[in-house]
């Protein structure tokens, strides 16, 4: 998922530098870039793990959240920055819960996810499948 989005972003840059995008946009998406490629390095360091068993072997097939708003800080490119209600830095726990959620999801056919909450989730301008 996170080498999906540094796809989108160089995408972006590349497209931004043919059409003679503005200079700080550009230097903006590629500080964006470098932070998900830290991201990965920081994943896929073998001397943090532990052997223990992972989130696929647990053998779970489906989530059900109470209190889901504690998960809505979510990570978001967007060409557009400086815009209120849309966040380039995430909560790493609303990430993990997104890859949680799609492997889920890539099991059962896009069932198996239930999120609830009776706080309105607001002060959002993005919505990530």
């Amino acid at each position: 998922m996170v080498n999906q989005q540094i796809e989108e972003i160089s995408y972006a840059i590349a497209e931004m530098k043919d059409n003679n995008g503005e200079r700080w946009t550009i230097k903006q998406m590629e500080a964006q870039k470098k932070k998900l490629e830290e991201q990965i390095k920081e994943l896929t360091e073998e001397s943090r793990k532990d052997d223990l068993i992972t989130f696929e072997e647990l053998g779970i097939d489906s989530i059900m959240v109470d209190e889901a708003h504690g998960y809505k800080n979510l990570a978001i490119f967007s060409k557009m920055n400086n815009v209120s209600g849309i966040s380039s830095t995430g909560a790493k726990k609303s990430t993990d819960m997104q890859l949680k959620c799609q492997y889920i999801s890539e099991l059962n056919g896009g069932r198996g996810i239930v999120f609830a909450t009776g706080t309105p989730v607001s002060n959002t301008m993005c919505v990530r499948p």
